[in-house]
């Protein structure tokens, strides 16, 4: 077993170091490269983490320090909001967008940083948040590329590389607005997907969500958006394609310009998912009883716009899950579903120095094990950040999640688990380009019943961060 003690002691020592350099007036400057509109914005970050289960298991633990190196580059042109999708720096936490009102998002493409949350933090495109966006002057146009290189110190076959690629535009015309955004994420990392598959286990797959957004000012007050987003994951080995899937979600939205600080909409939105190789006879199953299934959402919802104390997106609705076949490959009966959904983001900055976020999220998903067919996540989050001393930031989170399961196999009991997540560092921002912080999670996951014990797990996980953005 490797010396957990010995391991913070010398990230401490580290940290502490590059506090007192900070100290000292800068003998750099902050590096910019602009051609005129065109801003080019490179970017290097490390993750040190002790992980106490790498495996995410309830038995036989294993740990390691798992190193994590990610450069990163950006092209911005225009005169939208950068920051806004892609990249990932924020108040309060991890900040990715799907392209209209409640995007995929999926965690998978989302997190690329090993040992932090693999959680979502969504903002949102749509009525007036899209179209302040895109900014009254016209344009604008982002490409970014990140690369995360993962070394673990001990077991090595863990070692990863994940790839991602987004591209966000945006075009405002007279009445009419229109933005688009691509994400295609290449992991081969042992972290899971959103929806909990291969948790523990290094899957290489990959993943691409495209979206178009539409708008219409037809008033003073009030506007009509259309959005379309695809999404497509695919995995490398054969014994999980069976969770290959392709999605194709369409949106229509109503919105009110209440006042110059948030909006209010209407919206609604049908998702069909198909799973392409259970439908092509993959591991026994048929086009008669793959799990394809069409969804409908209805929202009601308050839009904030950015930049003031409240800012984020207040959502909630009812929706229906509704299975195309039915019965599975064991025979048993997929049963349609209905139940209340959201889709809500809030940043509250109380006073100048204090941020707090909070997230709510419940809709339904699939399921990563062959004993159900369906589940329901719910999330709750809340992140703290606090500005203290001069150049030192206070960081703390907490995240519960509720998965629970329908149709489990017959005889088997009702399947759910509560996940629970709690994180506290800090960060210190040495210079205008380097920033470094040091933070401690754990995260446990506990079974509704002891026939599920298997997948249980605690984890501890400390980690020394440490980010370059010119």
């Amino acid at each position: 077993m490797h010396s957990y003690s010995g391991y913070f002691g010398r990230l401490v020592l580290l940290t502490i170091c590059m506090f007192f350099l900070g100290l000292y007036p800068a003998t750099a400057k902050e590096v910019v490269i602009r051609l005129g509109k065109l801003h080019v914005i490179p970017g290097l970050s490390y993750h040190g983490s002790y992980n106490d289960n790498i495996y995410s298991t309830e038995k036989d633990k294993v740990d390691d320090y798992i190193h994590t190196i990610t450069p990163s580059l950006r092209f911005h042109y225009g005169r939208g909001i950068l920051g806004l999708s892609g990249d990932t720096e924020n108040v309060a936490g991890e900040v990715k967008a799907g392209t209209f009102r409640g995007g995929y998002g999926t965690g998978a493409g989302n997190d690329l940083t090993a040992g932090t949350r693999n959680r979502l933090f969504s903002s949102s495109y749509g009525g007036g948040t899209i179209s302040s966006a895109v900014g009254s002057r016209g344009k604008f146009f982002t490409f970014g590329y990140d690369l995360e290189l993962g070394a673990f110190q001990s077991n090595n076959q863990n070692n990863f590389q994940n790839h991602r690629f987004h591209i966000d535009s945006g075009i405002r015309m007279n009445k009419f607005y229109l933005k688009g955004n691509e994400m295609f994420a290449y992991r081969t990392d042992p972290y899971g997907s959103e929806d909990q598959y291969n948790t523990g286990i290094k899957t290489k797959r990959w993943e691409n969500t495209m979206g178009l957004a539409l708008g219409y000012k037809m008033t003073k007050l009030y506007s009509i958006e259309l959005g379309y987003e695809n999404f497509l994951r695919r995995y490398n080995q054969d014994i999980d394609k069976w969770q290959n899937q392709i999605a194709n979600k369409y949106g229509l939205s109503l919105i009110k310009n209440v006042n110059s600080r948030f909006s209010v909409f209407a919206q609604y939105r049908r998702t069909f998912a198909e799973f392409d190789e259970q439908n092509d006879g993959i591991s026994e199953w048929t086009d008669n009883t793959s799990g394809d299934y069409v969804l409908d959402d209805y929202f009601a919802g308050i839009s904030f716009v950015p930049g003031s104390k409240l800012d984020g997106e207040i959502k909630l609705g009812y929706g229906t899950k509704s299975f195309d076949n039915n019965t599975d490959y064991f025979g048993r009966k997929y049963a349609d579903t209905e139940d209340w959904i959201a889709e809500t983001t809030v940043n509250y900055r109380p006073m100048r120095k204090t941020s707090l976020t909070c997230l709510l999220r419940r809709h339904f998903d699939i399921s990563p094990d062959t004993d159900a067919s369906s589940s329901v996540s719910t999330l709750f989050g809340l992140d703290l950040r606090q500005h203290l001393i001069r150049k030192i930031y206070l960081n703390s989170g907490f995240d519960w999640e509720n998965l629970n399961y329908s149709n489990a196999l017959p005889g088997a009991p009702e399947k759910s688990f509560n996940i629970y997540r709690a994180s506290a560092g800090f960060d210190v921002r040495l210079k205008k380009w380097l920033t470094a912080g040091l933070e401690y999670e754990y995260r446990n996951k506990d079974a509704s019943d002891d026939y599920y014990s298997d997948d249980e797990y605690d984890v501890s996980v400390l980690t020394f961060r440490s980010d370059i953005r010119f």
